[in-house]
């Protein structure tokens, strides 16, 4: 029995390589190298606990070379996995030929299986992904009581059982850790996009901050200019397109400007017939300047709940 425990140790060890290579792998952006490695890592667990398997009776014995080529096969991708599942026969190809057909057999179903779920698997959330593993490695624990049975030895159920218990927590264990990985790493690109737009903002924010400035002292000038008596028909007309104008980039230097600023949830009624003539009245110049005639049918008494800015800025774009 002590044998026996220090063995399913030594396999569990020898399958979390596969976790703890994919984590650091993980931090590179080479795909290309960090699969070939990756891939490499799965093969040699492979061939290390086929290479030590575990006694669980006289004559059988049992590894854990499911995991591997499940990995290979859901994390790699489908060739990964048949580069696997060619690494387990080419080893076996050795030994006696009714062995080999069995094992050649078995993953001749499995791939099928395998293959069906594969886009399933791709798309859905981790604790499914578990399920599906478990599943599978379920199936396998019944093949392997088959075994044990037709062979006389079904005392040793408490060995098969022990180890089957331990296979189907290492998968679990595997495909856990590589999936908060991948979710990690997610958030943390989530971040640096998020860092990214708040530069953008801050950046936005002093440039429209330095355009405004000048553009203020331009805009009292003209107002100025504007209220001259000498000024010509042509030249008040100039001179009220130009305010115009500079009230239009005012306006898009605010939208700029509202990047940086933090999302107001201030809620209150609005009366939204009373905001939506107000808009058309504030939009009939520029309505007029366009050669567009406005017409408005509002209804009374119109009620909603949210920024009353905000609404208008809404209205307005």
């Amino acid at each position: 029995m002590k044998y026996f425990v220090a063995e399913l140790i030594f396999h569990f060890f020898i399958m979390m390589m596969i976790p703890f290579v994919n984590i650091i792998l993980s931090r590179y952006k080479k795909e290309m190298k960090t699969r070939i490695i990756f891939l490499i890592t799965i093969l040699f667990s492979l061939l290390l606990s086929m290479s030590f398997p575990v006694r669980v009776a006289e004559g059988i014995a049992f590894d854990l070379k499911f995991i591997p080529i499940f990995i290979a096969f859901f994390y790699i991708g489908p060739l990964g996995g048949g580069l696997a599942i060619g690494a387990l026969l080419g080893v076996n190809i050795l030994g006696e030929l009714k062995e080999f057909l069995l094992l050649l057999l078995n993953y001749l179903l499995i791939i099928p299986l395998f293959g069906s779920v594969y886009n399933y698997y791709q798309r859905t959330n981790p604790w499914r992904k578990l399920f599906i593993g478990v599943a599978f490695y379920i199936l396998i624990t019944g093949t392997r009581i088959i075994a044990l049975v037709q062979s006389g030895q079904s005392d040793d159920f408490l060995y098969l059982f022990s180890f089957s218990l331990l296979s189907i927590l290492t998968l679990a264990i595997i495909i856990y850790l590589i999936e908060m990985n991948k979710l990690q790493l997610a958030m943390l690109e989530q971040l640096q996009n998020a860092d990214k737009l708040n530069a953008v903002s801050q950046l936005a924010a002093s440039v429209a901050h330095e355009i405004r400035n000048p553009m203020t002292t331009i805009r009292g000038f003209l107002q100025i200019m504007k209220d001259e008596t000498n000024l010509t028909s042509k030249q008040g007309m100039f001179i009220s397109v130009s305010l115009d104008e500079l009230d239009r980039t005012q306006k898009i230097i605010g939208d700029f400007l509202s990047l940086a600023r933090p999302v107001n949830h201030f809620c209150e009624p609005i009366p939204l017939s009373q905001t939506l003539t107000d808009v058309a009245e504030f939009m009939h110049p520029f309505a007029v300047m366009s050669n567009v005639n406005l017409i408005t049918n509002i209804e009374e008494k119109l009620i909603i709940n949210g920024n009353i800015n905000e609404c208008k800025q809404l209205l307005i774009n």
